[in-house]
C-alpha cells in the first residue's frame, strides 16, 4: 500500500510539474478547463499569502479524483439496493 501511495504522488507532482511548466509558458492556460491546469495557473497568479504548496495542490487532485471515484460509485450501488428491496 505505501509503494502505491509513493507511486502515486510521484505521477502527481510530475503532472503538476508539466502543468506548471505549460502555464509558465502560455499564459492562456485559464482556457483549459481542467482541475490542476486551473489550480496551477491560479496559483501563479496568487499573492504570497494566497499561494498553495505544491504538495496542497497534489492533495486537492487526489481529494477530487477520490470524491469523484466514491460518488460515482454510490449512486448505483444505492439505486441498485433501492430497486432490489421493492
Amino acid at each position: 500500500m505505501a509503494h502505491a501511495h509513493v507511486h502515486l504522488n510521484c505521477i502527481g507532482l510530475q503532472l503538476i510539474e508539466d502543468s506548471l511548466q505549460s502555464a509558465i509558458a502560455k499564459r492562456n492556460v485559464l482556457r483549459q478547463r481542467h482541475l490542476l491546469t486551473v489550480l496551477v495557473a491560479s496559483n501563479l497568479e496568487a499573492s504570497d499569502s494566497q499561494h498553495i504548496s505544491t504538495v496542497k495542490i497534489l492533495c486537492q487532485i487526489l481529494t477530487c479524483l477520490i470524491a469523484g471515484y466514491e460518488t460515482t460509485s454510490s449512486a448505483p450501488a444505492w439505486c441498485l439496493c433501492t430497486l432490489a428491496n421493492i
